[in-house]
């Protein structure tokens, strides 16, 4: 005895040709529609992760340059 499948959309204007299996009164769209924020929640953190390393890469860089600023006096003194 094979278990019968839940209810389909039946949406006849779909492109993506997907059909998704909801429960009797969940609208259809709603599992796009969670998969769709979870990505954009796990971009967002993606994108929050790589701006903090840059401004890492960044700070390093401004230090770096303030550096050599305060270094090129006195090496020039010893050179000429």
């Amino acid at each position: 005895m094979k278990p019968e499948p839940g209810p389909t959309t039946s949406d006849a204007g779909s492109h993506s040709g997907l059909r998704f299996r909801t429960p009797a009164g969940m609208p259809t769209w709603y599992p796009q529609a969670v998969g769709l924020a979870i990505a954009g929640i796990l971009a967002a953190l993606a994108l929050l992760w790589f701006f903090n390393i840059i401004s890492w890469v960044l700070y390093v860089l401004l230090l770096a340059l303030f550096a050599s600023f305060a270094l090129e006096p006195p090496v020039n003194k010893i050179i000429f």
